[in-house]
């Protein structure tokens, strides 16, 4: 689902900037869904940044990092992207 990712983004946000309701067990976020969150709201800036400038082309998305396979893809907002 698309909202999942802004969903999680949020929820380490909240988790880290509120006190946890339990002192003695603490609900901190652990580092894979910290990095997870790193990484969708890096590749969110990202995307919010080339939409206001105007871009409509193609970029390689940062989720596609880790694999060996950099295939580039059109921005989510491009019209030629309907077109297809």
């Amino acid at each position: 689902s698309d909202v999942a990712g802004p969903e999680l983004v949020f929820d380490v946000r909240n988790n880290l900037v509120h006190p946890p309701k339990r002192i003695d067990e603490p609900e901190w976020p652990d580092r894979d869904q910290l990095l997870e969150a790193w990484q969708l709201a890096t590749w969110y800036l990202e995307l919010a940044v080339i939409r206001l400038l105007g871009y409509e082309g193609e970029y390689l998305s940062r989720l596609q990092l880790e694999g060996s396979d950099f295939d580039t893809e059109t921005v989510p907002w491009s019209t030629s992207r309907d077109q297809e």
